[in-house]
């Protein structure tokens, strides 16, 4: 039997007595059961169409999934919210554009600039005590454009992958009338539309194209997403090129009927669920207090759990007592529920922190930040450049004061604390290499060394793309 097979097994030996609160949304219930799965591996015949130039069944699909979320046009993705995205950048952007970037960008976001050849000019978002982004202000957004009118447009991450949210009218407003796009990576919220008591939707809010991960919070297979869009701002026949061009040409039709699946179960059972879920959320605001964050707009289908000094800690009490969380950090642990998330289920997790708080955790003061996250970048050279140029590895120390030849990328959420062709500098580097031995999951470091450039010529030149 192979490791992964038997690892499979072991997760669905003890699914009864585990409870989800990480992706996907479904929480491995149910969703297609009409049919045996392997029925649904199927290929591009006359009866189901083609993704990429869909007439038949597939189009119909996707008008209807149109028409649920209120989008002009919707296509189907199988390469999750990372190909939404570079699709979506390749579609909007040409070589040296410039846009508004905040650096609590996904990496899927600075990969696809890299390939497009554009450069980011960077804003920073709202900073909670507790060290993770919170979201991007109408007033900074508005600065940026006064600095740098230039820009083609925006892309902007709401909600986070916290629950926090920007203020996406605001912000589309402004952009619109400086006649500027805005691409929101609503990978976290697929299910807002379903949601009335939550966030506006991106698309509802303006956005000139959205794109979502269907199996974050809804009941969609992982890689399962969505693009929407709405006026005249992008190009449609270039974004259905480069949607054939970053796809397989042979998507999963399992992948796309669940989508489907995952859709009508949101436009049905949504509003009902969520509406459930939200009531748990506030009762637990009452139950635990100061332990469990909330503000005046927020998603509600995140319970992030608040032990400054702790988290990793209560993340390890919550796993002993059957609950497998999303994420542990210094200060907070994100439980994430979904479409297959039972109300139950959050009631006995927020008795069980209770018992927590009851036992003495929670009364640290909110730790020191990781204060090298959601930094500002210092490009020296650009993404495309940085990818590009030979490379070497070397360890923490030797990497001081060079350039990036890799993502650093702590994970989850996947958000760059280093990329492609920016400084590594000494504080930065102190702090990946924290990271690394506190045991977290740090893509791009190699067996405790980290990828650089290697010099080329004279490096007196630069590139100040940094902006803000």
């Amino acid at each position: 039997m192979s490791e992964g097979k038997h690892l499979i097994e072991k997760t669905l030996q003890n699914k009864d007595k585990n409870r989800r609160f990480y992706m996907p949304g479904h929480k491995g219930r149910p969703l297609l059961t009409e049919v045996g799965m392997t029925a649904l591996d199927v290929t591009e015949l006359s009866d189901t169409d083609n993704l990429y130039e869909a007439e038949g069944l597939l189009k119909r699909v996707e008008e209807k999934i149109a028409h649920t979320y209120g989008a002009e046009a919707s296509y189907m993705g199988i390469n999750g919210a990372t190909g939404g995205l570079l699709t979506a950048l390749h579609a909007l952007l040409n070589p040296g554009d410039q846009i508004l970037l905040p650096t609590d960008s996904h990496r899927s976001v600075y990969s696809g600039l890299a390939m497009c050849g554009a450069n980011p000019v960077f804003i920073k978002p709202d900073i909670s005590p507790l060290g993770f982004a919170k979201a991007v202000s109408k007033n900074t957004v508005t600065e940026a454009l006064g600095r740098h009118p230039d820009v083609s447009g925006m892309v902007l991450t709401s909600p986070t992958y916290y629950g926090t949210v920007s203020e996406v009218r605001a912000i589309a407003d402004v952009l619109h009338a400086h006649n500027k796009w805005l691409l929101v990576d609503e990978a976290h919220g697929a299910h807002l539309a379903f949601y009335p008591e939550g966030p506006e939707s991106a698309l509802s809010a303006g956005a000139d194209i959205v794109v979502q991960s269907v199996h974050k919070i809804l009941g969609g297979f992982n890689q399962t997403a969505l693009i929407h869009l709405q006026g005249n701002r992008v190009d449609r026949e270039r974004l259905a090129l480069y949607r054939a061009m970053l796809s397989t040409s042979s998507p999963s039709y399992l992948l796309l009927a669940s989508l489907e699946a995952a859709v009508d179960q949101g436009r049905t059972e949504g509003p009902m669920h969520w509406k459930a879920v939200d009531a748990a959320h506030r009762r637990a605001c009452e139950r635990l207090g100061e332990a469990l964050y909330a503000e005046e707009h927020y998603d509600r289908s995140k319970f992030l759990l608040v032990f400054p000094g702790e988290g990793r800690e209560i993340y390890r009490h919550l796993e002993a007592e059957g609950f497998l969380c999303e994420l542990a950090l210094e200060n907070v642990v994100l439980a994430m529920t979904g479409m297959g998330t039972d109300p139950a289920e959050i009631g006995d997790l927020v008795e069980t922190v209770a018992r927590l708080k009851d036992k003495g955790f929670g009364q640290k003061e909110i730790a020191k930040k990781e204060s090298f996250f959601f930094s500002v970048p210092q490009l020296i050279i650009s993404l495309e450049e940085g990818l590009r140029r030979p490379k070497k590895k070397c360890s923490f120390g030797e990497a001081v004061g060079k350039i990036s030849a890799d993502f650093v990328i702590p994970y989850p959420p996947g958000v760059p604390c280093a990329v492609p062709g920016s400084l590594l500098t000494e504080e930065l580097v102190a702090g990946i290499q924290g990271m690394v031995a506190r045991g977290d999951t740090v893509l791009g470091v190699h067996h405790g060394q980290l990828m650089v450039s290697v010099p080329i010529g004279s490096e007196s030149r630069s590139m100040d793309v940094s902006g803000d």
